[in-house]
Parts: C-alpha cells; structure tokens; sequence
C-alpha cells in the first residue's frame, strides 16, 4: 500500500503538463532561416543550412514547462516533425540553385 501511495503522485506528476498546460494549447511558433549568406551548390553549403534548420527546430520546439519527462518526449517529437516537414523546403533550395534558379534566400521552420 505504501509504495502505491507514492507511485500515483508521481505518476500523475509525470502524466500532466505543468500548471494545468495542455501541449495542444501552445500556439504555433516558426522561425525563418536565412541562407542568403550561403552558396548551396556546395556539399559545405548545404551542410551549413542543414546545422540552421536543426538549429531553429530546437528553437521553435522549446516548451515552457519545467517538467523533465514529458517536455523532453513532446520536444523530441515536435523537433521531428518540424525537421521532416521543413525537409523539402531545404531540398528544393538546393535543387533550385544547383540549376541556377534559385529566388528565395529564407525558408520557414515551424513546430509541429
């Protein structure tokens, strides 16, 4: 009985955002990321964009809870699918300025 006492605060410690937050409440949140700067014909180039859009999705999907296990899996997740939907944006850039048909110099990162 006593280890079931305090398995269920902890449990629902774990289970429930922080100050009654829900995750599906936090607004959606995108950084642009310029690659202006960049030559993304190169293997150096495209490398560099890559670190910055990495970089932005942990930025976007930072969450302002300070629970350690629940944030961690939601970040996890929400950096992903930011990863995978800015993924084409990324690939069609380089594609676009190895054909020299390049307009943009930014794309969006957003939290998923």
């Amino acid at each position: 009985m006593y280890r079931f006492a305090l398995f269920v605060p902890l449990a629902i410690g774990l289970a429930s955002p922080a100050a009654g937050q829900s995750y599906d409440d936090v607004p959606a949140v995108s950084h642009i990321v310029s690659f202006r700067d960049l030559d993304l014909t190169t293997t150096s180039g495209t490398q560099e964009l890559d670190r910055r859009v990495q970089a932005a999705a942990r930025f976007v999907c930072r969450t302002p809870t300070t629970s350690p296990l629940i944030p961690f899996m939601y970040a996890r997740r929400c950096v992903d699918g930011a990863l995978r939907d800015a993924q084409p944006r990324v690939a069609n850039a380089v594609d676009l300025a190895r054909r020299n048909l390049l307009r943009a110099s930014a794309i969006e990162v957003a939290a998923q």
